[in-house]
């Protein structure tokens, strides 16, 4: 459930088109974040923790494009 955080701040930059209050820097330390959890979930063989990181980069990667297209 860990990605539903996002998806608000997604509709918001969608309805705006302005993602200038979203610091770049910030959405690619989580993405990465999400990544060494992805992987020690896959290590551990943790599929919740992988899907839940998965689903939240994912929407992190959406922001990210955002700033970058809209």
């Amino acid at each position: 459930l860990q990605f539903l955080v996002w998806l608000p701040q997604i509709i918001q930059i969608f309805k705006t088109h302005d993602a200038s209050g979203i610091s770049a820097l910030s959405m690619l330390l989580i993405l990465a974040l999400n990544g060494i959890w992805f992987l020690y979930g896959m290590f551990h063989h943790e599929s919740p923790l992988m899907i839940s990181c998965a689903g939240s980069g994912a929407c992190v990667a959406l922001i990210l494009i955002s700033m970058v297209f809209v």
